[in-house]
């Protein structure tokens, strides 16, 4: 995700409520905003985050309508773990501004933390429209709608990964045994939520299929035998 200058966007504010449009001087921005801004950027250095979100407020108190800055504080509650914050925030730049993509990814992101997928689900869908050659989103989506039960819509996502060239060159990373994980193709990972629709569905045969189908293009793919053992038990 994208960082952002906060102070290059609180004087671009100020410029923008200039009557004329020529380059102001630092020093032609009021002192007690100054201050704000070291404080801001000085947190920020020094790794305080509790003091980076007070100054953050306090720069939003003096640009209530700067909606880069409600990113910003968005993005500072998601790296803290603050997700319902995070959400709520991002939630309403995506509101007021519904093609800033950077907040619709926060909120899509804190709401599946949240885990209130179905909101989740949502962001994630305007992301992938603006953005439909981003597989991860497609994934995110499919395995979402199999969250919901929503099994018609989780089948048609996955049955779209799969038909995607990129899909067998983006690789995903799944647990293994001994902790390391394993590399697995985006491909084989669709085939394989496809054998989880279907279980979903309570046909095990089908899964059952699409299971073995999975093992046959990679063997050694242990999420997948051990899904295969649970189903025949």
């Amino acid at each position: 995700m994208r960082e952002i200058l906060f102070i290059v966007l609180v004087i671009g504010g100020l410029f923008a409520k200039a009557q004329d449009q020529t380059q102001q001087p630092v020093d032609s921005i009021p002192l007690e905003l100054q201050k704000k801004i070291f404080i801001y950027n000085a947190s920020r250095q020094y790794n305080d985050p509790v003091v980076n979100r007070m100054a953050l407020y306090n720069l939003l108190a003096e640009n209530p309508n700067n909606y880069a800055l409600r990113d910003s504080l968005a993005i500072l509650y998601l790296q803290q773990q603050e997700f319902a914050s995070a959400a709520l925030v991002a939630q309403e730049v995506a509101s007021v501004i519904p093609d800033n993509m950077f907040a619709t990814e926060i909120a899509a992101t804190a709401f599946e933390r949240l885990g209130v997928k179905n909101r989740a689900l949502s962001f994630y869908e305007i992301l992938y429209l603006n953005d439909s050659d981003n597989l991860g989103f497609l994934y995110k989506i499919a395995f979402l709608q199999y969250d919901l039960k929503l099994v018609e819509e989780a089948m048609a996502s996955a049955i779209q990964i799969e038909s995607k060239e990129m899909a067998s060159e983006t690789m995903l990373i799944f647990p293994t045994a001994d902790k390391n994980g394993q590399e697995v193709s985006m491909k084989l990972g669709a085939a394989r939520l496809k054998g989880m629709v279907e279980e979903l569905r309570d046909d095990r045969e089908k899964a059952k299929e699409y299971y073995e189908e999975v093992l046959r293009q990679m063997p050694e793919f242990e999420v997948v035998k051990q899904q295969l053992v649970d189903l025949d038990k």
